[in-house]
């Protein structure tokens, strides 16, 4: 009688069947697990890649994510301002001296990156004794990723919206390769990775379990000095 070989095992890492949307929700907990597994010095580099191929999120916003995960906890430096931010700041703390608390979710116009990036920060606005040029010193105590108590209404997940530039089919087969894997969130309720459209933007959902424990909290500052006023920001339609 021949001798009979043992079946071969099929790999993990072969490519899926187009035609498969369970095996692409396999691959995509396969790369969850590698993700997790992957040391805090590499995992910025694994997201770089992943950004660069899906083209998820604009510049400070994956920069901030990447240094979270390298798990270091230093300040980070957000060096040159961009212009729109400039306006945006200007706008909406008037250039009057003193602190402010800014919120990018509900102060138009809407600024993807500098939501994804900072959420929620303070501005601290001074005069620098040269005509009518202020000084803007931006602040976040912590960039990390909360939750809420008792959170019935499911408010506090943490979410990231694509890019307009996406198709419903680039949503449609990012979603079949997300990982199943369910977390209980402590504001309450059960989550996992999926896609919803809010507010006419198409969001992907990152379980707080998983984004809290795979990096460190770290503070953001920044800083720039402009004599743009209110009423220039306005003409100019910002």
């Amino acid at each position: 009688m021949a001798e009979q070989w043992p079946k071969r095992r099929r790999s993990l890492f072969r490519l899926p069947n187009p035609n498969s949307p369970a095996e692409h929700r396999e691959l995509g907990n396969v790369a969850l697990h590698v993700a997790l597994l992957t040391p805090r010095r590499g995992r910025p580099y694994l997201l770089r890649f992943i950004n660069h191929y899906l083209k998820l999120g604009p510049p400070f916003s994956a920069a901030l994510l990447e240094h979270y995960v390298a798990g270091s906890g230093t300040a980070y430096d957000l060096g040159s301002i961009p212009d729109e931010w400039k306006a945006w700041i200007v706008k909406w703390t008037k250039a009057k001296p003193g602190r402010h608390h800014l919120d990018p979710y509900n102060m138009q116009p809407f600024i993807l990156d500098l939501k994804n990036s900072l959420g929620h920060f303070d501005v601290v606005v001074s005069d620098i004794g040269r005509g009518d040029v202020k000084r803007y010193e931006i602040e976040k105590d912590s960039y990390h990723f909360g939750f809420t108590r008792n959170d019935k209404d499911r408010r506090g997940q943490h979410g990231l919206e694509l890019p307009s530039s996406w198709s419903d089919v680039d949503v449609r087969d990012l979603r079949s390769y997300l990982p199943t894997t369910t977390y209980r969130n402590p504001g309450g309720f059960d989550e996992g990775f999926e896609i919803r459209n809010v507010h006419g933007r198409w969001t992907v959902f990152v379980p707080q379990e998983v984004a809290a424990r795979e990096g460190k909290p770290f503070r953001v500052y920044g800083s720039f000095e402009t004599n743009l006023t209110p009423e220039e920001v306005k003409h100019r339609g910002g």
